[in-house]
């Protein structure tokens, strides 16, 4: 958990690994039964929350790293972390 490696670009691997994360569930199950009929339903009901440290798209290469930056910096809908 010591890098952000959750991009599936070529040297992060694809895997969640945020900073800190936080989860809170609350499991509800609800039963019955009238003659011969039985049911069941559960759901949960929860909130988490996680944080990242901002890391590169492409940290094998400098090169598409900083084409991607040019790119992001000439259209202002693509927001990529610059720092890391």
């Amino acid at each position: 958990y010591n890098k952000n490696l959750r991009y599936f670009t070529y040297g992060h691997g694809g895997y969640f690994s945020p900073k800190s994360y936080v989860a809170m569930g609350i499991p509800l199950d609800f039963a019955g039964r009238k003659g011969k009929l039985s049911y069941q339903i559960g759901t949960s009901l929860g909130v988490q929350h996680f944080r990242e440290l901002d890391a590169p798209y492409y940290p094998n290469s400098p090169a598409d790293q900083a084409e991607l930056e040019q790119f992001a910096a000439a259209n202002p809908t693509i927001n990529i972390p610059t720092s890391y």
